[in-house]
């Protein structure tokens, strides 16, 4: 009995969510690019396919770091530059994925939407996929690779993330801009 990744990813998805990520035998092929990328970023045959490796990247562990819709307007601590920025996210080497029909919003591997049923607010957090998938780049091509380590500065994220946070209450500009973006035509002053 031959047992495949995709396979492991199913059970262990259902276990989590009891939901079935449907496999239709159409696995992502070797060298395949990321949906949406602009660059040499591309899948490796991992037996997996797009359903199941957008479940594996996005599908929340019930987990809660920051309010989701804090996350996508927060500035960095010391610019005006989104936190969630390619080059930030990049630089804290985590992978950063286009917008695609998997992806609305446009988050990195590994960063998911949960929707918290108590405070019936969704929040950032990480799946399976924030700490098991990771970029190797070779001759010009970087790589995906789902179900390895890491290599993600989960720590240094978590801090920035903070001194970010901080920052933004402090600084009363920072603080207008953000609740701006936050609250859309709900902002008054």
């Amino acid at each position: 009995m031959k047992i495949t990744i995709s396979a492991i990813l199913a059970v262990f998805l259902y276990g989590l969510t009891g939901d079935v990520v449907a496999s239709t035998d159409n696995t992502i092929q070797n060298g395949t690019p990321i949906v949406g990328s602009d660059g040499k970023l591309i899948n490796l045959a991992q037996g997996l396919t797009q359903a199941e490796q957008s479940g594996f990247w996005y599908r929340g562990d019930g987990s809660k770091i920051v309010r989701y819709d804090w996350f996508m307007h927060l500035e960095q601590a010391d610019s005006k530059e989104l936190f969630r920025s390619d080059e930030n996210i990049e630089r804290l080497r985590y992978t950063p994925i286009p917008k695609s029909e998997w992806n609305p919003d446009g988050m990195p591997a590994g960063f998911s939407k949960n929707y918290d049923r108590l405070s019936k607010e969704n929040w950032m957090a990480l799946s399976c996929g924030g700490c098991h998938s990771t970029k190797i780049a070779y001759k010009g091509t970087s790589m995906v690779i789902n179900g390895a380590a890491t290599m993600g500065d989960f720590q240094t994220m978590m801090l920035e993330l903070e001194h970010a946070l901080t920052a933004t209450y402090n600084d009363k500009a920072k603080f207008t801009r953000f609740a701006k973006r936050v609250l859309g035509s709900d902002y008054s002053k």
